[in-house]
């Protein structure tokens, strides 16, 4: 087994094992050569598919991971967006019930939305 890098992925200084460093595991050699080939997905009109971290669909934000993985980090910025928007405009004036109610009404969707999506099975 080859404990060296190969000249081909050094040549590339985007690659995965440029990054991170060679470790002399062929496992690890071929993932960053299926890497290095997803890089380049291409449609069937010609055009190039870049490779991304993350990504939006219906509101739901997929994150790159082994398995299915979803960020609801978003969905938290949205619900405490929301709710300081709420505390702000009414502030002290309504009663405890009344700000809980709004909140349940208005800001609980708002964190809820999509994550049935992102429910393990």
């Amino acid at each position: 087994m080859r404990t060296e890098e190969p000249r081909s992925l050094l040549n590339n200084p985007g690659s995965a094992a440029a990054v991170r460093g060679w470790t002399g595991d062929l496992t690890f050699y071929v993932l960053v050569v299926f890497i290095n080939l997803a890089l380049n997905i291409t449609s069937l009109s010609g055009v190039k598919i870049p490779w991304v971290d993350n990504m939006r669909y219906l509101g739901v934000f997929i994150v790159q991971y082994r398995l299915l993985k979803c960020s609801l980090d978003n969905a938290k910025k949205a619900f405490y967006r929301c709710a300081n928007a709420v505390f702000g405009k009414i502030g002290r004036i309504a009663s405890e019930e009344v700000t809980h109610e709004i909140i349940r009404c208005k800001c609980i969707p708002v964190l809820l939305y999509g994550t049935e999506a992102c429910l393990q099975v």
